[in-house]
């Protein structure tokens, strides 16, 4: 039950950011929407191998969680709940890639630890760019941003309803949980 709560907490504060008065939060959805995914579209376009160019694109993160004046906190959580997906993706580059890469002339290290590497640098890059928007944004502008952009109108108002009703069955199942509890 406490753990449902903090949940539902959390997308509470997620949503109370996205009301900010910053002017990154008076920027268009729809600006947001096509940077976000113009970057995502960046980190994911580096080799597999690469590492060292996938630093600078740190930069973005780091700009908006100072122009939105947003906590790294509740991101970050976020970030780590979706993590071992990313891991177990990784986890299999270190099994399948067997090939010899070196480093600095001497060191030997295999295909795969970089890979792996890259994979979580880009996640957490891309996932970060996701949730800042989410946190710049109101849910209902990022709604109407999608559908200016062109997503269809049924597929926009089955994300809208979806989260607009997300608390009220987080809320029911809280409820049914301390019934639970109760009676047991």
């Amino acid at each position: 039950m406490r753990k449902l709560f903090s949940v539902w907490l959390d997308l509470r504060t997620l949503d109370e950011l996205a009301y900010g008065a910053t002017s990154l939060h008076r920027l268009h959805p729809v600006v947001k929407i096509v940077v976000t995914l113009v970057f995502a579209a960046a980190v994911t376009s580096f080799h597999k191998y690469e590492i060292a160019g996938l630093f600078p694109l740190f930069c973005y993160p780091v700009v908006l969680f100072a122009w939105g004046n947003i906590p790294w906190q509740p991101l970050i959580r976020r970030l780590l709940l979706a993590a071992p997906f990313a891991l177990a993706i990784g986890f299999s580059n270190l099994v399948f890639d067997r090939t010899p890469y070196v480093l600095f002339g001497v060191l030997t290290v295999t295909g795969g630890w970089l890979a792996f590497v890259s994979l979580l640098l880009k996640f957490t890059l891309t996932v970060l760019a996701a949730l800042l928007l989410i946190a710049t944004t109101p849910w209902p502008s990022l709604v109407s941003g999608l559908r200016r952009m062109g997503l269809p109108r049924p597929l926009v108002v089955q994300l809208f309803f979806l989260y607009r009703y997300l608390t009220v069955l987080l809320e029911e199942v809280g409820r049914v949980t301390q019934a639970y509890e109760l009676r047991s």
